[in-house]
């Protein structure tokens, strides 16, 4: 496919713009890899440091020249128009009478076009800048106008289907999780075990923090847990340590291993209450409580009870005056769970394995098919200015 120089269908144009202090400017910027121009920040005159900055239009070509090996271009669309960039965009106006924008807004996103303008680039490696004076020098593959016209509708629909199938997989998963729960909460719901309260079945032990001012309490080798470390259903270790000193000389309390952990303040408690189970020697923060089981319970079914009955837990937060989540500790001493025989909490927990592990396979041919919709995206692109489409 005959290749064309961006000088014989466009020109850079520089529409200028002097800044009013009381005038509000619509900003934007271009994602990288092609991913299009978007709107940032609508700011006051006075907010902009620049004396003059630069209007795009409706099917311009934008292009960040700091990143324009990375792809950082796109075309202008039209809830856009109007909106202000600086010098470090150059703003490419094409003859319509050559070029269909939307042709052009695919082939930014493909190989090609970062390699090229990395080749008109220049700089220390990390800080390469499109030289605006080579931009005119950059090519399209650029087939007669209605010829882009077909290339841009086909890459429309396969991209519309793309997005289905990748919109179909997340729902799956999403399905798949909301079973798991609702499996879960009916099976024990329809059994009718007795419900008690964590007050009755726990211990209840509080955490803190030792003064970090002094360093005889930091980097030792007891793990000191926190909110940010609950990512996982099992805690063995934390970024984070205190010494044996720490231990003597403040009220701080060692848990021991099997003892369950509950995030109680924090703002991840917006959408989820945290907990899991320590398998190592711990501490733990001010914003968690560690909860000791009784013979009557295993520490993994409490901590199953705690997520399977997560949205109940989450209904007893409340919020602090400055926003901060917090779960009071009366009300969760008050909560509830259903308590079957110690062998039915085990077969339960080997039920939700086998399930976990099912998601887990789920998860796997669900990340390939990901990959696999990824991979197809440059093979299309590359047909598609090679003529093959």
């Amino acid at each position: 496919m005959e290749r064309v120089p961006l000088r014989k269908i466009g020109k850079i144009v520089k529409r200028e713009v002097p800044i009013e202090p009381t005038e509000m400017y619509q900003t934007v910027g271009c994602k990288l890899y092609g991913l299009g121009v978007y709107g940032r920040e609508i700011k006051k005159g006075h907010e902009i440091a620049a004396k003059k900055m630069y209007r795009i239009r409706e099917n311009d070509l934008l292009i960040n020249r700091i990143w324009a090996q990375k792809g950082s271009a796109g075309i202008v669309p039209k809830h856009l128009d109007g909106a202000v960039v600086t010098n470090d965009f150059p703003v490419v106006e094409f003859d319509l009478t050559k070029v269909f924008p939307p042709y052009i807004a695919w082939y930014v996103k493909y190989q090609d076009f970062w390699d090229e303008c990395r080749s008109h680039s220049h700089g220390t490696s990390g800080r390469e800048r499109l030289k605006p004076k080579e931009l005119p020098n950059i090519t399209f593959p650029l087939p007669p106008l209605n010829e882009q016209q077909r290339v841009a509708a086909i890459l429309d629909r396969l991209m519309e289907r793309i997005d289905e199938a990748r919109r179909q997989r997340e729902a799956a998963m999403e399905a798949i999780k909301v079973f798991k729960k609702t499996s879960a909460q009916e099976y024990l719901n329809k059994k009718d075990y007795p419900h008690k309260s964590i007050a009755t079945l726990c211990d209840i032990i509080s955490g803190g923090t030792p003064s970090k001012s002094n360093p005889d309490y930091w980097d030792g080798s007891i793990p000191w847990v926190r909110p940010k470390n609950m990512k996982n259903k099992e805690i063995l270790d934390s970024d984070a340590h205190i010494t044996e000193n720490a231990l003597k000389e403040t009220n701080i309390k060692l848990l021991e291993p099997d003892t369950v952990l509950i995030v109680v303040r924090g703002m991840i408690m917006v959408h989820t209450v945290p907990s899991a189970v320590l398998k190592n020697r711990a501490v733990i923060n001010q914003d968690m409580k560690g909860l000791v089981v009784n013979d009557s319970l295993l520490p993994e079914y409490l901590c199953a009870c705690l997520w399977i009955y997560n949205d109940k837990l989450l209904s007893l937060v409340e919020k602090s005056g400055h926003g901060t989540r917090r779960l009071p500790t009366e009300s969760l001493l008050n909560f509830t769970i259903p308590v079957p025989t110690l062998f039915e909490q085990r077969q339960l927990l080997a039920n939700l394995s086998a399930l976990n592990g099912k998601i887990k396979e789920i998860q796997h041919l669900q990340i390939t098919s990901k990959n696999d919709l990824e991979d197809l995206i440059p093979s299309l692109l590359q047909k598609a200015f090679a003529g093959e489409l």
